[in-house]
């Protein structure tokens, strides 16, 4: 496999990766009742809730690749009324924090460009670093 074909490869797992983002945080301020069956409420300890949110991260994998949904998963759309209200909320409050941001600026843009920086800088520094070995 060539250069350009792995770049193009692990640019296609990124975008898979960021697809999968806005379910696994929704998962975790209101996580799906076969979630909480299968692995309990996401703990408050850092280390514990980020081995829960690669608990969260499989099934939806899983589902995202085969194209068929996990038998637990497709319970998560069948919602009480509380999970509901309690998904409202949620909504709410994410809207709440940017309530603050001009409807013409562009946060997908913003994070791109910072993506893109970060990626440059990095890619300085290992080329400054390959310089200083050879």
């Amino acid at each position: 496999m060539g250069d350009a074909a792995r770049r193009e490869r692990q640019v296609a797992r990124q975008v898979l990766a960021e697809r999968a983002e806005p379910a696994i945080l929704a998962a975790r301020l209101s996580p799906p009742s076969c979630i909480v069956a299968e692995l309990g409420e996401r703990p408050s300890d850092p280390v514990k809730a980020k081995a829960w949110d690669k608990g969260v991260r499989a099934p939806l994998s899983g589902t995202r690749r085969s194209g068929r949904y996990h038998r637990g998963m497709a319970q998560a759309t069948k919602l009480t009324d509380g999970e509901i209200e309690r998904r409202r909320a949620a909504a709410e409050r994410l809207r709440g924090l940017f309530a603050d941001v001009s409807p013409d600026r562009s946060l997908v843009d913003e994070l791109i460009a910072d993506r893109r920086a970060e990626a440059r800088a990095e890619g300085r520094e290992s080329k400054a670093e390959r310089r200083a070995r050879s």
